[in-house]
């Protein structure tokens, strides 16, 4: 469902991505581990078809994001790290202007009722602007479930969110049903909801599989604790 061919994003002399190998199979949550700055957004918004890579190549559902971009973006959705919206409409009226972007019948209003109750967002009716961080990142969730897209691309899901939302997030992943890639800072995130995870450093991948078969490679506890060996060893190769 998701496939990247030595992707590389270049910004001047600063290289964010460095030839990315990557497959994420039909139904699997795939977790993308890594420290800010290693390049996971960056990723992720190649693959959305929002940046094009310096080189390289990536297909979602069989189409390719060079030469089919509107088609990839019409079966995925988006979660960018910091949502940004339309300041002057209220959640509502975001919500009926992407469902009638993509087509959607009325059955889209329920969906997303369901998940505002969900995560306990009632502000439906309130402008963007008076949003909390927490609000917005709620809005964002819901912009990106309500739909049922058959990829979710999702840059630090639980950004803002406390414990209980965290948990309710992570659960909504869980239980999606479609192929999910997500990217994050957190190893706990990706140790509770991700299959296999990549380890991304400074633009490269250093690591790559099923969750507990990294972690006993490492001969580790869990994730962070293998998040920190691997990316220990790659410091002191650079030494």
């Amino acid at each position: 469902m998701i496939e990247a061919k030595r992707i590389s994003k270049s910004y001047g002399r600063v290289k964010a991505l460095d030839g990315i190998d990557l497959k994420v199979e039909s139904g699997e949550i795939f977790g993308i581990l890594g420290s800010n700055g290693a390049g996971k957004s960056t990723l992720l918004k190649i693959l959305a078809c929002i940046v094009p890579p310096t080189s390289g190549e990536g297909w979602l559902c069989g189409r390719s994001i060079l030469k089919a971009p509107t088609g990839v973006k019409g079966l995925i959705s988006y979660l960018p790290e910091v949502p940004s919206f339309p300041d002057k409409l209220t959640g509502r009226e975001l919500l009926e202007m992407v469902a009638s972007l993509r087509r959607l019948d009325d059955s889209a209003a329920h969906a997303w009722e369901g998940l505002a109750k969900k995560l306990d967002l009632p502000e439906l009716d309130a402008p963007t602007e008076t949003y909390s961080k927490g609000m917005r990142q709620k809005l964002s969730i819901i912009l990106a479930f309500f739909h049922e897209p058959k990829v979710l691309l999702l840059d630090e899901p639980t950004s803002g969110l406390d414990p209980k939302y965290s948990r309710v997030i992570r659960q909504m992943i869980a239980q999606s049903g479609v192929t999910v890639l997500v990217s994050t800072h957190s190893a706990f995130l990706a140790q509770e909801t991700c299959s296999r995870v990549a380890i991304l450093h400074r633009g490269r991948i250093i690591a790559s599989g099923p969750t507990r078969s990294l972690i006993e490679s490492a001969s580790a506890t869990d994730l962070e604790e293998t998040f920190i060996t691997l990316v220990g060893r790659c410091g002191d190769e650079r030494a």
